[in-house]
């Protein structure tokens, strides 16, 4: 028996957007933001991750995996993003502060080959 919470791909995306959601509503702790940011962003990628493998669930998408496995079922979202991304067509643009001004996503990635200029 699997010590992972088996969800399906809708259960992945509507906690993308929950976990966005309460991201954008909540005030105080950074960090605590932050972290409900990472994890909205890692539910949407493993949502995208399994529609492309057409994988309705996390039990087949683990079992699908092979060799990527522990990269792509971790918390790995740069890995997550180049299995989703391997011709650089998504970008990330600059995430608009609660206090104002932005934050660059070239602080948090190893590559900056895929942010957009806007």
């Amino acid at each position: 028996m699997s010590s992972r919470i088996n969800v399906t791909r809708r259960e992945f995306q509507d906690s993308y957007r929950r976990h966005y959601k309460m991201y954008k509503q909540t005030t105080g702790s950074e960090k605590s933001r932050r972290l409900l940011l990472f994890y909205s962003v890692e539910c949407g990628l493993k949502s995208l991750l399994m529609k492309d493998l057409g994988k309705d669930t996390y039990e087949d998408f683990v079992e699908c995996c092979g060799s990527e496995k522990k990269e792509l079922t971790g918390h790995n979202v740069s890995a997550m993003l180049k299995k989703l991304n391997p011709h650089s067509s998504y970008c990330l643009k600059k995430i608009p502060l609660k206090r104002g001004g932005y934050a660059s996503p070239d602080k948090f990635i190893l590559s900056t080959d895929w942010i957009c200029s806007k």
